[in-house]
């Protein structure tokens, strides 16, 4: 199963972000959305060791993506989608990602396979209305008078 169209795989040593992971996802994501400092996006952030440089800051800055850090000990209750988004989409790919075993019996799971069975997962669960409840559960919605959102 191929990677995803203009998807990207990177992977650090100890399978954990850093930051130099975060600053390429960073340049992906704003060549992707095209922010700028008229139109930026929100990054809600976890406020996770690897998001402080000050490299990380000067490149959002200057893109127009805004980084919104969560307190230390707090994403629990804050991060917007922990609850709306996260449970469904693990429960969704666990049994992408059996029904794969079942049907490739002693295959070893490649990276570009598991971004294809990610995709298929993410495309099934990702919903505007889970964003949306999510943010609105925490508390983190626009101040927009548009009652649309």
């Amino acid at each position: 199963m191929p990677l995803p169209l203009s998807s990207s795989y990177q992977c650090s040593k100890s399978g954990w972000i850093n930051e130099e992971l975060l600053l390429v996802w960073l340049q992906y994501f704003g060549a992707f959305c095209k922010p700028d400092p008229k139109n930026p996006v929100l990054l809600v952030l976890d406020n996770h060791s690897s998001q402080i440089a000050l490299e990380l800051y000067d490149v959002c800055l200057q893109n127009g993506m805004i980084m919104l850090s969560l307190p230390p000990h707090t994403s629990h209750r804050m991060q917007p989608l922990d609850d709306a988004f996260y449970p469904p989409l693990k429960k969704t790919y666990h049994k992408t990602r059996r029904r794969w075993i079942v049907n490739h019996p002693h295959e070893k799971l490649s990276p570009d396979e598991l971004s294809g069975l990610f995709n298929i997962t993410f495309m099934k669960v990702a919903t505007v209305e889970k964003a949306v409840n999510g943010f609105r559960k925490t508390g983190i919605f626009p101040t927009d008078s548009d009652p649309s959102l």
